[in-house]
């Protein structure tokens, strides 16, 4: 048996018009936080634009004022990407088209569940199967499948949800296609590959001068140990 969000509420984000022109990097007297597809990265929101909604308000069709916008736990997504990336929102914020979410309701788990299970792998691979789509489609997402969890099941999806969440996002880099790297991002993941490398070579060499030529090396932790150095 499974569920699906047929029965939450997809809305789709603002339509400016002119992002160049509308959407801000810096917050000014009278604008507020709005999120594009760029900010949204499976399990996290890496930032934000601004906008000054009174500026905008004659582009729009609807009042945000008065509108599903303002709900305190939003499922955000992005819509222009080759992957499903979702995050929660939790502060009200606004958010452009090709960052839409889900009102997540009718459904007997989490958000953070949805959002766990949404981000890997398997739904992935899923969302492609079904449905194809070079773009991430509301109406597809929300008929794909969610399993009905028990307490425990439900309990280790948000552990799992929630510790993708906290990851640093560092970490993420070795994770994606290059082609989807920001500009910024580049000098950042060569750093992080040339500190790794250096790691692995001197826990080898530390391995070699011990006479120890077997076992396996801790990737996972390599990595991370790389990160917190800084490269």
């Amino acid at each position: 048996p499974h569920q699906t969000l047929e029965k939450s509420k997809h809305v789709t984000g603002l339509v400016t018009g002119d992002d160049d022109r509308f959407l801000l990097d810096s917050p000014t007297a009278g604008s507020e936080p709005i999120l594009t597809g760029k900010h949204i990265e499976p399990y996290r929101i890496t930032g934000e634009k601004y906008i000054n909604y009174e500026e905008v308000r004659g582009q729009l069709a609807i009042d945000v004022r008065e509108s599903y916008f303002r709900t305190p736990e939003k499922l955000v997504y992005h819509t222009v990407s080759r992957h499903l990336e979702f995050a929660v929102d939790t502060d009200s914020r606004l958010t452009t088209c090709t960052a839409n979410f889900f009102l997540v309701q009718a459904v007997s788990v989490s958000v953070i569940c949805i959002m766990a299970m949404f981000n890997s792998k398997i739904y992935h691979r899923l969302n492609k199967l079904l449905f194809g789509d070079k773009v991430n489609r509301g109406c597809n997402i929300k008929k794909l499948p969610i399993p009905i969890l028990d307490e425990e099941q439900q309990m280790q999806m948000e552990d799992a949800g929630t510790g993708g969440m906290e990851e640093d996002p560092e970490m993420g880099l070795l994770y994606r296609d290059i082609s989807d790297f920001k500009d910024t991002e580049i000098p950042k993941a060569i750093s992080i590959i040339q500190g790794i490398t250096r790691q692995i070579n001197g826990e080898l060499s530390a391995k070699r001068a011990r006479g120890g030529h077997s076992g396996k090396l801790d990737f996972r932790r390599t990595i991370r140990k790389g990160l917190e150095t800084g490269g």
